[in-house]
């Protein structure tokens, strides 16, 4: 059965894929680098191309280079070796590399989300500590580090709601630039400006924080405990720069 499922996994990914990314890069351009490369094309955009929304792929452009380089003989070696030299200092110093290297290829506009995201697990989950076992502790509990990953679990699901639904308008944004359809023309809306799309994201984060919390055990005050979490955070901040501190 999971063979099956695999296979038909597979196949649906070969069929949508595709088609997927071909009406993105129709629309917006998919990485600026490709799309200035169209924009060049003057058979095939004999007016010009806007690569201002192009979207991002830099894992896929990274990778790109790398491979380009390996076959025309042009890969940035000074950059591979201060790579190579910065994961070995993550490495000896404990540090998650992958987590660096994300923050040192993705644009600010992902990575700050991203940052965002991580700063709200690490609250709601030692809130969950916090309410089992009374006190913020070095080492939870195993029944606190259970009520933790319930709410890690949950926060997951919907965040993979959030990208999934994310993804559904913004291939339905790229269908409708394709046919032309114009839907500003057609209800008279526009974008907004920075100050809503800021308030709107902030609605946004605090939806996700009511929803993920919903699964918090029960007896608490988020707000004191996110207190609570913040000064212990701060303390052992401070205690990393003190003389014979543990």
């Amino acid at each position: 059965m999971i063979g099956q499922a695999e296979i038909i996994g597979v196949i649906t990914g070969a069929l949508v894929i595709a088609p997927t990314l071909k009406l993105l890069h129709s629309a917006f351009g998919i990485t600026e680098t490709a799309c200035l490369r169209d924009a060049a094309n003057e058979i095939l955009y004999p007016n010009g191309r806007d690569c201002s929304n192009a979207l991002y792929a830099p894992q896929a452009e990274l990778i790109g280079d790398i491979v380009r380089g390996a076959f025309i003989g042009d890969v940035n070696l000074q950059m591979i070796a201060l790579g190579v030299f910065i994961a070995i200092v993550l490495i000896r110093l404990k540090m998650p590399v992958m987590s660096v290297a994300i923050g040192i290829y993705l644009p600010l506009g992902l990575s700050v989300p991203i940052m965002l995201g991580g700063i709200i697990s690490y609250f709601t989950l030692r809130s969950a500590h916090l309410r089992i076992d009374g006190e913020i502790r070095d080492v939870p509990s195993k029944k606190a580090k259970a009520a933790a990953k319930e709410v890690e679990n949950r926060g997951v699901l919907i965040g993979a709601g959030f990208i999934a639904g994310e993804s559904i308008l913004g291939v339905l944004v790229a269908l409708l630039i394709v046919s032309g359809i114009d839907l500003q023309g057609y209800f008279g809306t526009g974008t907004l400006g920075n100050f809503l799309s800021l308030a709107f994201f902030a609605w946004f984060v605090g939806v996700f924080i009511w929803l993920a919390t919903r699964a918090l055990p029960s007896g608490g005050n988020l707000l004191l405990e996110t207190i609570t979490v913040l000064k212990d955070s701060v303390s052992k901040f401070i205690r990393i720069f003190l003389p014979n501190s543990k």
